[in-house]
């Protein structure tokens, strides 16, 4: 490979690494090469490119993010989380009030419109409720809000949350009905979140595409905006990563979940009525057990969880 070419490929992963988050070691050399050999196909010389890498061209910055997004997601992905989502905030939520959910870094969307299936069968009334849905990547974005998915989307679901969703010989296809209760934004985890004040929000598998220092942050803020009493899910690999907020450690059908505890220091809805309390042996009613916040200092960059299968999308 030439001087020329080294130099240009260095570049755009120095650009794709501050403008994506990602760690060096998450983003591909092969997405590089694609686009770096899309750029000198159009025209552009390789000095060219990475001059325009270096002065963060927007053209070439969007472009990068694009190509080095991780595409893998699927329909309810770790079910047991899903499950205890509809034990634990579904089933015990007031009929009367709107229910604001957050699936940051939703790829291609389908955890997002499974969330939409889940509350459409807890019955809950249509047009009642919201879901953000955001994501880094404008492609991904179209995708999710195209809302028309095949049968590798539903690979190893589990029967029981697969009848959940509309559609049939593998075709998942997402009516028109619920359509409206998903919102669909683009928006960088790294960056303050669009709204606060959600009953749950999702952010997983997504850490382990980010710079340590970024993903420690990331999962911080994004339990900012869980509402007093509201619970961040992140993939059980992630689950390090909250341990160390100020969380109440939730156990229900088989997975943890992290609640934001009803009194915290500064919270403004911290007056707000509490649910019922936890029952006998530290377990909610419903038999869901929980655990008192921790808190301490953020577990160090090295102790990160291992990466599981990635997932879709550059971020999130």
């Amino acid at each position: 490979m030439s001087a020329g070419l080294s130099e240009a490929l260095a570049a755009l992963l120095d650009c794709a690494r501050e403008t994506t988050g990602f760690a060096a070691e998450a983003v591909q050399a092969a997405s590089l090469q694609r686009f770096l050999a899309a750029r000198l196909a159009a025209g552009c010389a390789p000095t060219e490119v990475a001059a325009a890498a270096r002065r963060r061209d927007e053209d070439l910055v969007r472009g990068l993010s694009e190509a080095v997004a991780v595409g893998e997601t699927y329909f309810f992905r770790h079910p047991e989380q899903f499950r205890a989502l509809r034990r634990l905030l579904l089933a015990s939520a007031d009929p009367g009030r709107n229910l604001r959910l957050w699936s940051a870094g939703c790829g291609s969307g389908e955890e997002a419109w499974g969330l939409a299936a889940l509350l459409a069968a807890a019955g809950r009334e249509r047009g009642r409720d919201r879901i953000l849905a955001t994501d880094l990547s404008d492609r991904a974005l179209d995708h999710a809000r195209d809302g028309a998915y095949g049968r590798w989307s539903l690979r190893g679901v589990d029967p029981e949350l697969e009848r959940l969703l509309p559609g049939a010989a593998g075709r998942v296809e997402m009516p028109a009905e619920l359509r409206p209760t998903v919102e669909w934004l683009r928006h960088d985890v790294r960056t303050p979140p669009p709204a606060s004040g959600f009953d749950a929000v999702l952010f997983r598998n997504v850490t382990p595409f980010l710079a340590p220092g970024d993903a420690v942050a990331a999962v911080r803020r994004l339990f900012d905006a869980v509402r007093p009493g509201g619970y961040l899910v992140v993939a059980p690999a992630e689950a390090p990563l909250a341990a160390a907020l100020e969380a109440e450690r939730v156990e229900a059908e088989g997975a943890s979940l992290f609640r934001r505890p009803w009194a915290r220091a500064g919270d403004p809805d911290a007056a707000r009525p509490r649910p019922s309390p936890a029952g006998p042996n530290g377990r909610d009613p419903g038999g869901a057990r929980s655990e008192p916040p921790r808190g301490g200092p953020a577990p160090a960059p090295g102790g990160r969880p291992p990466a599981p299968s990635p997932r879709r999308s550059g971020r999130r």
